[in-house]
């Protein structure tokens, strides 16, 4: 564990910490600024002891808490603790749905077993309701494993990536990049979200297969929930060099989401106008554009520059996108 202790931002010796034996896959911090990490049969909390003079927080490994992995889990692989409402949501393996229950098993994944415990800072460890992830025990690849990768939630629901395809669909051209909604309430499954061709499908876009790309990082989604009700969740997008941002209203009458519309829906690019300008990332310019119904439309460019660019409007302001037709 580094702490920069002399703040010249520098790796250097004396400023380590050994956390031999707690290296963990789970590293998630609450909204009292303790970071949370929880691997197989142990979950340790590392609450912050103040910032030192060049502005770090400071945590140690002798002043972390470690708790027992509560029933019914044998090996713990997430930790997502709401310190505002002392609930904590645990995800990993179970006696009954062990890790060699998936063909293709990684590290980096979320578990099978999902459940939620209130009052946990009391000593509560009997959880309110306990769900098990879809998955599919069997698969002729790792890419057609139907796996949980990662969850985040926010508000009053739970919301989780999937390595390769979600279970609304029977394969990557089905739901590759879904995002499956369980309410945090009850632990059921409420729905789910899918790309559409607007950033690289699925369905198949332009004659093409999905170009949605699959999860890797332990971490890969995150869900905030907007004081006019609506939520934005953010996942990552491993292959095409994008994040993709789904938005939801839950109650269909979150005041002001509409007005935001523009600037977080991925911009398609295609065609071409006048109006904006595109500049590929190392700044040289490539084309100019127009915003038609919330679509970038742009000409002039190739297949062979395919990538993420940056468009630039008459006002100054700046987008990062990328685009199947790119």
């Amino acid at each position: 564990m580094w702490r920069d202790t002399n703040g010249n931002g520098d790796y250097e010796s004396g400023e380590f910490e050994s956390v031999s034996g707690l290296q963990r896959w789970c590293w998630l911090a609450d909204d009292d600024a303790a970071v949370w990490n929880a691997f197989g049969s142990t979950i340790n909390r590392y609450t912050c002891q103040g910032v030192d003079s060049h502005g770090n927080p400071i945590y140690t490994v002798a002043s972390r808490d470690e708790y027992d992995v509560p029933a019914p889990f044998d090996h713990i692989m997430r930790a997502n603790y709401d310190s505002e409402r002392d609930i904590m949501i645990l995800s990993g393996y179970t006696t009954a749905h062990p890790k060699s229950s998936l063909k293709y098993a990684s590290n980096k994944g979320c578990g099978l077993v999902y459940a939620r415990y209130d009052n946990w800072s009391a000593g509560n460890r009997t959880a309110k309701w306990t769900g098990v992830w879809e998955y599919s025990p069997s698969a002729s690849s790792f890419e057609n494993q139907l796996s949980p990768r990662s969850f985040d939630w926010a508000g009053d629901y739970l919301f989780v990536c999937w390595v390769s395809y979600g279970p609304s669909g029977s394969d990557v051209t089905e739901s590759r990049g879904e995002v499956t909604v369980y309410s945090a309430q009850t632990g059921e499954k409420v729905g789910h979200m899918v790309p559409d061709e607007t950033i690289g499908g699925p369905p198949p876009v332009l004659g093409r297969p999905t170009i949605t790309g699959a999860q890797d990082m332990s971490h890969s989604i995150h869900a905030y929930q907007r004081e006019n009700g609506e939520y934005l969740v953010i996942m990552e997008e491993n292959k095409w060099a994008k994040n993709a941002i789904y938005r939801w209203c839950p109650s269909g009458n979150c005041s002001g989401a509409t007005s935001m519309s523009t600037q977080l829906h991925s911009a398609r690019v295609r065609g071409s106008a006048h109006g904006v300008e595109i500049f590929s990332i190392n700044g040289q310019k490539i084309s100019v554009g127009k915003v038609e119904t919330g679509i970038v439309n742009l000409y002039g460019l190739s297949k062979s520059r395919r990538g993420i660019y940056i468009i630039r409007t008459a006002d100054g302001r700046s987008y990062r996108v990328a685009g199947p037709g790119l």
